[in-house]
């Protein structure tokens, strides 16, 4: 299998101390890694064989992201995946998509805003025809965009008659390059904020139909949330493991404190939690498979689920560590901050609870009701 590979390589080429000395040096990835795993097929495992992959299932991505959720990679496979489940079937943009499949392209989507709340429907940002192209003014926030990536995919609503509605455009980097500025998160990885102001793009910047992005966007969030969830769970696995070695070895009064049956009781407790995430992963990448009305509600229960649980368990393997767990030289402390950081991707526990009751509430619906 190809996490497999990714698994043995991030292992040996990429261990925890060449990915800090990759933060130290304010770099947020590595082309050569990313070359080398784009090379044994990872970026492709992103996308269905229809979309010019070999993977694309449910499983597939779960199992990718586990691995790098455990690695604590950072290459920017997370960004790819979202920009290309938005681009897939837009023959405009083929070959951004084709770059995107066999890793030689790098584009992040643009969505969030300062007010928004993690709705993905733009408020600020707005477009509007000038002549044959477009003039985009706003602001967007909280864009995992490093240093690498090629293009922006900006979500922007159109207030020009006959188009209304969310619209997607490619941008290249240079066009939005001086209205970028990007810092590093709390996680090592790069964010960045896009203040846009009387922006000129050509009207082949479109992504598919002017006017008709949500549908577009909506459904790369949905694959994004999902592979943060596999993230996450990837994250507590290899949590749950370190903190099993430290109670075998940790010794005080001359025994291992794993020896306590208060240590080994909650130990089991975490093994518990991280069977839940586990389910609600499975679950989900079932939903993602049959690719009906369900799926993103399956996306939303799952990341609302793993975001409680992410919590529980970090706290307890940081209690269990004592002040060592929050020391930055040791792994667990950086995946308690990754943690953090995928607690509030593509929308915190309370926003994907909301959304869950509002998708079962259009299920419920009759025909004629419907959007």
């Amino acid at each position: 299998m190809v996490a497999e590979s990714v698994s043995r390589y991030l292992s040996t080429r990429t261990p925890f101390h060449v990915r800090q000395s990759m933060i130290d040096a304010g770099r947020d990835s590595d082309q050569e890694h990313w070359s080398n795993l784009c090379e044994i097929g990872t970026s492709s495992l992103l996308f269905t064989p229809d979309e010019g992959g070999y993977g694309g299932t449910g499983s597939d991505i779960g199992a990718l992201f586990e691995v790098l959720g455990r690695s604590l990679a950072l290459e920017p496979f997370l960004s790819s995946l979202v920009a290309g489940k938005v681009l897939a079937g837009d023959q405009r943009h083929l070959k951004v998509f084709e770059g995107l499949v066999d890793g030689s392209v790098k584009c992040g989507v643009a969505y969030e805003e300062p007010h928004s709340f993690y709705d993905a429907r733009p408020s600020e940002t707005r477009a509007v025809r000038v002549g044959l192209g477009w003039e985009i003014s706003g602001r967007k926030i909280a864009m995992p965009i490093g240093t690498s990536t090629d293009y922006v995919i900006v979500s922007a609503h159109c207030d020009t008659p006959g188009t209304p509605g969310v619209s997607l455009f490619l941008l290249p980097r240079n066009a939005v390059a001086s209205a970028l500025n990007s810092r590093s998160a709390i996680d090592g990885g790069m964010v960045s904020s896009l203040a846009l102001s009387g922006l000129q793009v050509p009207p082949d910047a479109v992504v598919g139909e002017p006017g008709h992005g949500l549908t577009r966007l909506y459904r790369g969030l949905m694959f994004g949330t999902f592979a943060v969830c596999a993230e996450i769970l990837g994250l507590l696995q290899e949590a749950s493991e370190l903190t099993l070695d430290y109670l075998k070895t940790r010794k005080q009064f001359g025994a291992a404190i794993g020896g306590s049956q208060v240590l080994q009781h909650r130990y089991v407790d975490i093994l518990v939690k991280i069977e839940e995430a586990r389910s609600a992963v499975t679950s989900a990448a079932a939903a993602l498979d049959r690719a009906d009305a369900t799926a993103e509600r399956a996306v939303c229960a799952a990341k609302a689920c793993l975001t409680a649980i992410a919590v529980q368990v970090a706290e307890e393997c940081i209690h269990m560590h004592g002040g060592i767990g929050l020391t930055r030289e040791l792994p667990l402390a950086q995946m308690a901050r990754r943690l953090v950081m995928t607690e509030h991707m593509f929308g915190d526990a309370d926003y994907h609870l909301q959304r869950y009751v509002e998708l079962g509430r259009r299920e419920s619906e009759p025909p004629c009701l419907k959007d």
